[in-house]
């Protein structure tokens, strides 16, 4: 049973970090409330941890591992979380504006009702997963590999995700106007769409819908 679930358990352990922690260790413990702005934690690792109503904006957690973790309404707007690792891990309703999260490995983690737009999740290896109800507008999934991934009723509005294979996906309850692809609309192939985003797909490469 993923961490998270048990959250609130009064046997849990309640702790504070301090602004600046690198290349150490966190766990087993519950972090409630905390603001730090501009802190950095590179490298360090978080094991068992759950984050809940706490702000990290523009922090750095850059080469940080998050193994049975949980962010649960949390501000991480602006956060550098690049090359990150995640494993059975949770985001749950995180503002998460224009996080920077490229080159990150993603397994079995769920990322659910987080407003992320403008971030920048290219360049991601995915081996389970599921991106869930996340307003994903004018971001990047550019270059990523999905395997047993799904995304379920997300926006992608204007988002890229040049290069990156979405056969297998259904996109049918998510928004898609705008999706940057390349010219010839591959990524797209193989996808599941409705039949009005058909239509514009149609459209975007010179057929005339009546």
């Amino acid at each position: 049973m993923p961490v998270w679930d048990n959250a609130d358990k009064t046997s849990t352990t309640v702790c504070t970090l301090p602004s600046v922690l690198t290349d150490d260790l966190v766990e087993n413990c519950t972090v409630k409330g905390q603001t730090i702005d501009g802190g950095d934690y590179t490298g360090t690792r978080f094991r068992y941890v759950v984050f809940r109503n706490c702000r990290f904006t523009d922090t750095v957690f850059t080469r940080a591992e998050f193994v049975e973790t949980a962010f649960v309404d949390c501000d991480l707007s602006g956060a550098d979380m690049t090359e990150t690792f995640w494993e059975n891990s949770l985001l749950k309703s995180v503002k998460g504006i224009g996080i920077r999260m490229s080159d990150g490995y993603f397994v079995d983690t769920v990322i659910e009702d987080c407003n992320l737009r403008y971030t920048d999740l290219s360049r991601g290896k995915w081996k389970g997963g599921t991106l869930r109800r996340c307003d994903l507008q004018e971001g990047f999934l550019g270059e990523c590999k999905l395997t047993r991934f799904t995304l379920l009723g997300c926006d992608l509005t204007r988002t890229e995700v040049m290069r990156t294979p979405l056969a297998g996906l259904d996109l049918s309850d998510s928004t898609i106007n705008g999706i940057r692809c390349s010219d010839t609309l591959s990524e797209l192939r193989g996808a599941t769409i409705d039949p009005l985003q058909a239509v514009e797909i149609a459209r975007r490469i010179g057929i005339k819908v009546k």
